[in-house]
């Protein structure tokens, strides 16, 4: 789960990218429509956008596993046959 708001509403990754589409793909849109134009609202749009991105990097960067543990866990050779 990752959270979306500071209220800490947290939703799957699926939901997050559902949420996210419209921020850029509206903006981007309008700009074509416009001949590169951008409406306040859009830049308001692209903005959050990219709050949002770098809020979601930031979740992943602090979810990573710690490898080192997993390098830890390795067994001793199995022997067969005794």
């Amino acid at each position: 789960m990752y959270r979306w708001s500071y209220d800490e509403e947290e939703i799957t990754l699926e939901e997050y990218v559902r949420r996210l589409a419209p921020l850029v793909r509206e903006p981007v849109q309008s700009m074509w429509e416009f001949e590169g134009d951008m409406l306040m609202s859009d830049f308001q749009k692209f903005n959050e956008a990219g709050h949002r991105l770098r809020s979601l990097i930031e979740q992943f960067e602090s979810n990573k596993p710690d490898l080192k543990v997993v390098a830890n866990n390795e067994e001793e050779p199995h022997s067969e046959g005794a």
